[in-house]
């Protein structure tokens, strides 16, 4: 149970990583433009 919950709070911190590089990206879109 512990490893899944583990994995569980990896896998949200990973996409919370993914999405501010999105928004990331799309700031820096929209500042170029």
């Amino acid at each position: 149970m512990h490893h899944v919950a583990y994995f569980t709070w990896q896998h949200y911190v990973i996409i919370a990583i993914v999405f501010d590089f999105n928004i990331f990206q799309i700031v820096v879109d929209l500042c170029h433009l």
